[in-house]
């Protein structure tokens, strides 16, 4: 997934990652799907979402020592479940 996107004149260019971007745009991502923590909310999910769910904050929360670079790190950044946002 590309998390950020930068063009200049419509013409794409790599964005050099720092670890404080990958950081931001992880909290972002994990805030936004503490709600979905809550009990009552998460009983609401399907296994499957449920699954997803943790599969999605686990490769979240380790994404800044799966990867050497936060170059990599932004190439490699998870996905989040569609039903999400």
């Amino acid at each position: 997934m590309n998390i950020r996107a930068h063009t200049n004149n419509g013409v794409s260019e790599p964005i050099e990652y720092t670890w404080d971007m990958i950081r931001q745009d992880r909290h972002f991502f994990l805030q936004a799907s503490d709600l979905w923590m809550l009990v009552d909310r998460y009983n609401s999910l399907t296994t499957e979402q449920q699954n997803e769910l943790a599969r999605f904050r686990e490769l979240l929360r380790n994404i800044t020592v799966d990867y050497a670079t936060a170059n990599e790190a932004a190439e490699n950044f998870p996905d989040a479940p569609t039903w999400l946002l």
